[in-house]
């Protein structure tokens, strides 16, 4: 008889490979174990046996090799056989303990998404905001849960909400969220607020954090009426004239600089807004690195632009003069508006809910300009850059919008003119024409001699042409 050992396993496997059908051998020394040779290559390790009270012969997989040796096969073997001639049965042991396995993992899992519905608003809000990372848009969102849901500054908006469990959040919790907000008078923010709740209740319950909607019972806020508030000749000239003044005190004179007010930066943060038309965040967060070294273009990189496009704008003199000041007293390495943060946080730069603020402090303090906002002096600029005869698409293009004729095939794969020059003009012409505001003239006022003078030009020229 053929002794049985590692040598021999390695023959037989060879001869074996490639076969059309297993091979199956008796072990010489221990009772029961069967090696069995794969076509592929494996070897695996059985014992054959008999249940106590039955008939019924029962294959147990010991191991495969060379994981499991021939020696552990064989001590493997001995202690399954005894345990059969115990009156167990080995192979079926092994089934039931398998399966008490599987429950256990899945008791496990129950346990595991209960604990998870039940994490807290905090903990949700976290994991909603990890999923949006890859988002423009995330550090609104992240700002907008901390300052009204997580971590509150406000007095009203303290209701401990951000411990509660998330699947215990109620209708009652976010109506008195959104009530303390308006109640102040902020109903834009309160939309918003609503919107990011939305947005993260939609989250839970998509990733199975929360079983209710507590959305349902929820009034929607009101959602902002668009503006059409544009600054008159008259005011534009009175605040226009207000900022010039306030931005020609000296930066080393600190005394007169207390005396303003509203912040330096904020000043001239404003006047830029005039002049370029640029959104608020836009200037408020103007970086170094997105000022050409001779100061006469200013590039909006595609993470701080509304639309995700990077903007280039080329600066008129007075622009240039206004940023090259500001980056003259900067003391920051990256920000051109700097500020310093409250009890000992870093410096960042102008938030424009700062300057916002700042906004507020002023309307009252300028004779015969009624209530305006920031965003007002956009849409006054572009509204004078078309009186100016200004076409609509450079006006789009001064704004960062994506018009009709912008966004066709034609300027989407053809042509790619970013009207550097166009805008250049536009924005000079209308430095020029605050200049004459400033001193007390209406470059856009239509009188009725002129009125009459085109009417003569215009008849007079039809004539003539009737009669050649």
């Amino acid at each position: 008889m053929t002794r049985i050992d590692n040598e021999f396993i390695t023959r037989t496997r060879q001869a074996v490979v490639g076969s059309s059908k297993p091979c199956e051998i008796a072990d010489t020394e221990c009772k029961g174990l069967r090696l069995r040779f794969l076509p592929s290559g494996g070897v695996s390790f059985y014992l054959l046996y008999t249940a106590k009270g039955t008939k019924d012969k029962r294959r147990l997989l010991l191991g495969k090799h060379p994981d499991t040796s021939l020696r552990r096969a064989r001590e493997l073997a001995d202690i399954e056989r005894g345990r059969a001639g115990e009156g167990r049965d080995p192979h079926l042991e092994r089934k039931e303990a398998a399966q008490e396995q599987v429950a256990r993992i899945r008791a496990a899992e129950a346990e595991a998404k209960t604990l998870m519905s039940r994490m807290t608003v905090r903990e949700l809000c976290r994991r909603f905001v990890k999923d949006r990372s890859k988002k423009r848009w995330v550090g609104r969102y992240e700002q907008m849960l901390n300052f009204n849901l997580l971590d509150p500054k406000r007095p009203e908006l303290r209701m401990g909400l951000a411990d509660k469990y998330a699947d215990d959040l109620t209708g009652e919790d976010i109506d008195a969220v959104l009530s303390a907000i308006k109640d102040r008078g902020a109903e834009v923010q309160a939309r918003r607020v609503f919107e990011t709740i939305r947005a993260v209740v939609r989250f839970g319950i998509r990733k199975g954090h929360i079983t209710g909607n507590p959305m349902k019972t929820v009034d929607v806020p009101r959602n902002s009426e668009p503006r059409d508030r544009v600054l008159a000749v008259p005011e534009l000239r009175g605040l226009w004239s207000a900022l010039r003044e306030w931005e020609a005190v000296s930066d080393a004179d600190r005394a007169a600089l207390r005396e303003l007010p509203i912040p330096k930066a904020a000043v001239r943060v404003l006047l830029l807004q005039v002049l370029l038309g640029c959104r608020s965040g836009e200037l408020t967060g103007m970086q170094r690195g997105e000022v050409a070294a001779d100061l006469k273009a200013f590039t909006i990189p595609p993470g701080r632009s509304k639309n995700g496009n990077a903007h280039t704008l080329p600066l008129p003199p007075l622009a240039r003069e206004i940023i090259k000041a500001a980056l003259d007293t900067s003391t920051h390495d990256v920000f051109v508006f700097p500020v310093h943060g409250r009890k000992g946080a870093p410096w960042e730069h102008l938030r424009a809910d700062v300057l916002s603020s700042h906004v507020g402090e002023l309307q009252g303090r300028l004779p015969g300009v009624a209530r305006w906002r920031s965003h007002d002096l956009r849409r006054t600029a572009a509204t004078y850059w078309s009186r100016m005869g200004t076409p609509d698409i450079v006006i789009s293009a001064l704004l960062n919008h994506e018009s009709e004729v912008r966004s066709s095939i034609t300027r989407r794969s053809y042509n790619h003119n970013e009207m550097t020059r166009e805008k250049h003009r536009t924005l000079t012409e209308w430095q020029a024409n605050l200049a004459k505001i400033a001193a007390g003239a209406d470059p856009f006022a239509i009188s009725t001699d002129d009125i009459e003078a085109l009417e003569r030009k215009l008849l007079g020229d039809a004539s003539t042409e009737a009669r050649q």
